[in-house]
């Protein structure tokens, strides 16, 4: 890879921005696009993928590039990303000049883009942790997390209060999609954001992957699609990969739940979920069933057996958590450590030498790097190079 491609990708990362794949763009604004006329707001548009996919979308349905340039609007921060949006759409759009803003979304937010509505609000947030956020951007972000009723932590991520302020800025019968870490169904410090979620939009359905689907990265996605519109629906649908996108632009129109699927937490909730929306990845006889079983006399929880904690965090696996082929290239053998990154590298309960072995000649990312600084000056040359 090119030392330029290099430095590019790193400083994305570093703002938390990671480009869509178009396939996801176009799935995305083809469902939140409705109407000829409606308007669309990217807050976070990078290169314009989804602004794109949003142009072909009202051009389809027979507006001109004069009329699609005043319907569409992104934001993006970095600037020189915003130049290629910008290019790109002014060529899509036959000349026409479309509206790309070079600001901070959260920013602008708080200085009076909150009194602005937009039929449809589609996009893929940054994603960067709470101790990386600094400056206007992050006192605006706790402001807008504040302004919903939500205490700020450590653990809140960036993709937080923008999730917040992009569904603020649906009209009435308007539409958010997002693509999201998978975490939004589960981590305690999101319970607020499904809380206000569910209670701004009446439809939601949120699709997963069975495998990854952004190059390069490790983080887990889904796809948020919540329509403020229509009766109460949260629905959850598991795709193998990006060729199962379905073509059906109207995810969340009337939809009969199958067996108990539906407001899973207000039909039959799981005791010991507290709310999160990974139940919806059972049917209702699976969650009356567990709820039984909790409360079963000769079962206990895990925490009162053992200490529950979260596992090492190196904030870079891609270079620190390696495969056997990149190991041996790197002399690294004295410096490695096993590591099990995905629980889906566990096959049961137990986690043996043998099931390591059997990750490691798979070739799984599976040994984490670890370098004892008073060892440095003694590493093998690939591995000082490394």
């Amino acid at each position: 890879m090119p030392t330029n491609v290099r430095v590019a990708n790193y400083h994305r990362k570093s703002r938390g921005a990671f480009f869509t794949p178009p396939v996801i763009a176009r799935h995305i604004a083809n469902w939140a696009i409705r109407s000829p006329t409606d308007r669309v707001l990217d807050p976070s548009c990078g290169d314009g993928v989804f602004l794109l996919e949003a142009a072909q979308r009202l051009a389809d349905m027979g507006r001109s590039p004069q009329q699609i340039a005043h319907q569409i609007q992104g934001i993006e921060l970095d600037p020189g990303d915003a130049a290629i949006c910008r290019a790109r759409l002014r060529h899509a759009l036959c000349g026409h000049e479309p509206r790309v803003v070079v600001c901070d979304f959260l920013s602008a937010f708080r200085n009076g883009l909150h009194e602005q509505r937009f039929t449809a609000v589609v996009g893929n947030p940054p994603y960067i942790r709470y101790q990386s956020f600094n400056g206007p951007s992050r006192e605006a972000a706790l402001e807008i997390v504040s302004g919903f009723g939500i205490r700020p932590n450590k653990l809140m991520n960036s993709w937080v209060p923008f999730v917040l302020a992009a569904g603020h800025l649906t009209e009435d019968d308007g539409r958010l999609g997002m693509v999201l870490p998978a975490e939004l169904l589960q981590v305690t410090y999101a319970a607020p954001v499904r809380q206000v979620l569910k209670r701004t939009f009446k439809r939601i359905v949120i699709e997963g992957f069975a495998s990854l689907v952004f190059p390069g990265v490790e983080e887990e996605t889904v796809i948020l699609l919540a329509s403020r519109s229509g009766g109460n629906l949260l629905r959850f649908v598991e795709l193998a990969g990006l060729d199962d996108l379905s073509d059906d632009t109207d995810l969340t129109a009337d939809y009969a739940p199958e067996s108990g699927e539906g407001w899973a937490d207000e039909e039959s909730p799981v005791r010991w979920a507290a709310g999160k929306w990974t139940e919806l990845l059972l049917t209702r006889r699976e969650r009356t069933l567990l709820n039984e079983c909790a409360s079963h006399p000769a079962v206990v929880r895990l925490g009162e057996l053992a200490e529950v904690d979260v596992g090492v965090v190196t904030g870079a696996n891609g270079f620190f958590i390696l495969d056997a082929s990149a190991a041996e290239s790197l002399n690294a053998q004295g410096y490695l450590l096993p590591a099990v990154p995905r629980t889906s590298h566990i096959r049961g309960v137990i986690y043996s030498q043998r099931d390591f072995e059997e990750n490691r000649r798979a070739g799984l990312r599976c040994q984490m790097l670890v370098i004892p600084s008073e060892r440095g000056a003694r590493l093998p040359d690939g591995l000082r190079k490394y």
